[in-house]
């Protein structure tokens, strides 16, 4: 009788220990879902900065659209625009 219930206790252990390592383990086990949930994190991360990657653009076209110097600002030093009879110097 002891040792029925000693087969029985071993073979319980046995299938717990195969379970266990079967559902942490597997495709689709626990380190699946971590590594799934760590990645889902990162590209929340990237999806804010990109909201506010826009938002800092579509401030910029609407000073661009509004503000006549601010516009003039950018077409002289980052395109590098002249009006007609202006000279521009370049210094390095």
């Amino acid at each position: 009788m002891k040792t029925k219930h000693f087969i029985q206790g071993t073979l319980l252990i046995m299938l717990g220990t195969g379970m266990t390592h079967y559902i942490i383990s597997n495709p689709n086990g626990l380190r699946a879902q971590k590594k799934l949930s760590q990645t889902l994190a990162l590209e929340h991360n990237k999806v804010d900065r990109l909201k506010q990657n826009i938002a800092a653009l579509e401030q910029e076209i609407i000073a661009w659209q509004e503000d006549t110097i601010h516009r003039e600002r950018i077409a002289r030093q980052d395109l590098h625009m002249s009006y007609t009879d202006e000279i521009v110097y370049f210094i390095k």
